[in-house]
Parts: structure tokens; C-alpha cells; sequence
């Protein structure tokens, strides 16, 4: 997302490796670096709290549980982006079952209290076919791909 907010942006960032956790968040907060971009579902705590400040969100909208914090597109032209969380099963699985899955799957979302814990924790549920989840993945993996490409991403050690 960074090399992608670079490339929109025209600014230079530097890429600060962490293992994960909370660590990036910390050294946001305690000023070790100077941006981050994260899951609301990780940050959504130190946000209430104040610190660190949010700047904007990478939907293409607001965000209803930070209405007050601007889209990045709103500076940005065209720039989202989204972290999305799907159920998959393994290829060839019956239909009969998919199906059952994408179902329960919808119920359970459908939930008051479901969508009031997502809610909390940042987070919103966008239930889908199975057809949609798989042909937005593919469009994930294009996008990405192209990113890596232009940008001459590299793994690391």
C-alpha cells in the first residue's frame, strides 16, 4: 500500500520493516516514524484514544466509524484501497456446500450484535456470492501484480 501511496502521491517514503504486532503502531505513536498505514481493526483503539492522529482513510468514501476523517481519494484521484476478509474453500469443493457456507455466512453477518462488534473494532461486513468474492480476488491479484512490477518490489531476506 505504501509503494502504491508513493507512486499516487509523487512523495518518496521509506519502507521501515516490522515483524508485526503491535510495533508499527507504537513507533507511530512514540515518533520513530511519521506515517503508517494499518487495519482500522488494529487501530481503531489508539484512534479513540487520540494518538496517533488519523490523516485520511483509503476507501473510496468516508468511513462511517470515523466519518470525520476524509478519504484519501479526496486529495488522492482514484486512490483506494481496501483490506477485505473472505472465507475460501479448496477448489473443487461441492456447490452444495459453498453455497451452505455463502448462507450461514450472510446470516451470521446479518446479526445485530455481529455487525455492532465489527463495528467497534473499525470494521464494517460486505457478505457477497461466492462468484463476486472470487472475481474480486482475481482483480486484486492483477492490481497488485502490476504495483510489484512498476514499482520493483523485491521480497527481503
Amino acid at each position: 500500500m505504501g509503494e502504491l501511496l508513493s507512486a499516487s502521491s509523487g512523495v518518496p517514503l521509506l519502507h521501515v520493516p516490522y515483524r508485526g504486532g503491535g510495533a508499527p503502531i507504537q513507533a507511530v505513536i512514540g515518533g520513530e516514524v511519521d506515517l503508517l498505514s494499518d487495519t482500522l481493526t488494529v487501530a481503531m483503539p489508539h484512534l479513540q484514544s487520540g494518538r496517533p492522529r488519523a490523516l485520511a482513510v483509503t476507501s473510496a468514501e468516508a468511513w462511517p466509524t470515523l466519518p470525520s476523517v476524509p478519504p484519501a481519494s479526496a486529495t488522492l484521484s482514484g486512490f483506494e484501497v481496501r483490506s477485505w476478509l473472505g472465507l475460501a474453500a479448496p477448489a473443487g469443493a461441492p456447490e452444495a456446500i459453498v453455497q451452505r457456507l455463502n448462507h450461514d455466512t450472510h446470516a451470521a453477518l446479518a446479526r445485530k450484535d455481529v455487525q455492532q462488534t465489527l463495528g467497534h473494532l473499525g470494521s464494517m461486513a460486505w457478505p457477497g456470492t461466492p462468484a463476486a468474492f472470487k472475481d474480486m480476488v482475481a482483480k486484486e491479484v492483477v492490481r497488485w501484480k502490476d504495483v510489484i512490477a512498476r514499482r520493483g518490489i523485491q521480497v527481503e531476506g
